[in-house]
């Protein structure tokens, strides 16, 4: 888009090269660069596709779902039938629109696009306007922390919203799990306690074992998350956590916020982390051995001392 006005410093806090332009008239000789320069970033092009493809979604919708339904759908409120589209539009595209989108981009954008697993993990920009549970934000030191807190306790009306009422963040604090990266800037060290600990000790097998923990699913303190765009590859440690003043936290950049299910995967790992409860180790191996889920293992019968055998004499059945 191309502000061409006798006024551009009305516009000029919308510009943002190269998509929004803002050119002052008669700048005659600056049009064709700036018109050049959002076609050649390809954004364009990737916009038709993108909006062809809800375009066919949508009209495949209502072709395949909506009109052999429309008996029961017709004395319906229509503003409860455009809830259905929406939410079947956007869980098909969740599902669906990276690899659709894969099949049509070039370029640099096919490589983004060839990424869905890892772009399936996050909201990029973040979708509420306010601090939310699974945001992932960076301190002023340029540290990644994972956002913890409940998002019934960080939610807050929009300041634009016509609520006679509008609700405000319950939460004077924010639980912050630190976000470890994988990498330095040199790709020589890591942030990870673990993965430090690997590199320190010239990869040793016990340390190995360690740093594997930090990639496992099922690992009670870390949970790794994937590169993309500009975040890095990063380990998130439950032990490594603290609480700051809301205030604060809402002034540190937020770069993506977990997508689901995702971001409901972290905050269990987290409760389940931090609420479970030891056990003593109950041993159901005679229960297996008469399943027959396992062979019995040897035992020794000890030797018995009889009191009435003399001194040092072993007495057994």
């Amino acid at each position: 888009m191309v502000f061409f006005t006798g006024v551009p410093e009305q516009a000029r806090a919308l510009e943002e090269p190269p998509l929004i332009r803002v050119v002052t008239k008669n700048a005659l000789d600056d049009i064709a660069p700036a018109v050049r320069d959002g076609l050649v970033s390809g954004v364009s092009a990737l916009t038709r596709r993108i909006s062809g493809l809800v375009e066919d979604y949508v009209r495949n919708f209502m072709r395949d779902v909506v009109a052999p339904h429309w008996n029961e759908m017709a004395g319906a409120d229509q503003n409860e039938i455009v809830p259905v589209i929406v939410n079947r539009l956007a869980a098909w595209l969740r599902e669906n629109g990276l690899h659709k989108l894969d099949q049509t981009v070039e370029g640099d954008l096919a490589a983004v696009a060839a990424r869905p697993s890892a772009a399936r993990v996050y909201l990029m920009p973040p979708v509420t306007h306010h601090l939310t549970a699974a945001d992932l934000v960076v301190d002023p030191d340029g540290g990644w922390w994972l956002v913890l807190t409940p998002a019934c306790d960080l939610y807050e009306d929009h300041p634009d919203s016509n609520v006679a009422k509008p609700r405000t963040a319950k939460a004077h604090y924010v639980r912050l799990a630190r976000a470890d990266r994988v990498f330095t800037e040199d790709e020589k060290r890591s942030e990870s306690p673990a993965i430090s600990a690997w590199h320190e000790s010239s990869k040793g097998s016990k340390d190995k074992a360690q740093a594997q923990r930090a990639f496992r699913v099922d690992d009670n303190r870390y949970h790794a998350l994937p590169r993309y765009l500009d975040i890095p590859h990063l380990v998130i440690d439950f032990e490594n956590v603290k609480s700051e003043e809301l205030d604060e936290v809402r002034a540190w950049k937020r770069v993506a916020t977990l997508d689901s299910p995702f971001a409901e995967a972290m905050l269990i790992a987290y409760s389940r982390s931090v609420g479970r409860i030891g056990t003593p180790d109950v041993s159901f191996d005679d229960v297996q051995v008469q399943l027959e889920l396992m062979k019995a293992k040897p035992t020794s019968v000890p030797a018995q001392v009889s009191a009435s055998a003399p001194l040092g004499e072993v007495v057994r059945d």
